[in-house]
């Protein structure tokens, strides 16, 4: 996904942080450029799996699962979150 191949922005502090905003928003919003219906964006799947990844690996390393464990779970829920538009928390 475009949502991935981030722009590193280095100048003053404000004006980086500002710039650094902008680029996130469009990167996020890339994958609904051009469509009129009403789907999750790419970039907030993306975003929600790679949280999704860090509980993961947090679970796996304090119940001692096996690493093959860690990537099948990892591989159904990008699986699940991929085909799901909407998810309520």
């Amino acid at each position: 996904a475009a949502y991935n191949m981030r722009t590193q922005i280095s100048k003053g502090a404000q004006e980086s942080a500002r710039l650094a905003n902008l680029s996130g928003y469009v990167e996020m919003n890339l994958s609904q450029v051009g469509k009129d219906d009403k789907r999750t964006r790419v970039g907030y799947k993306d975003l929600m799996k790679k949280q999704a990844f860090d509980v993961i690996d947090h679970l796996s390393a304090n119940c001692d699962f096996h690493g093959t464990v860690n990537e099948r779970a990892k591989e159904l829920f990008a699986g699940w979150r991929n085909m799901k538009e909407h998810v309520h928390q």
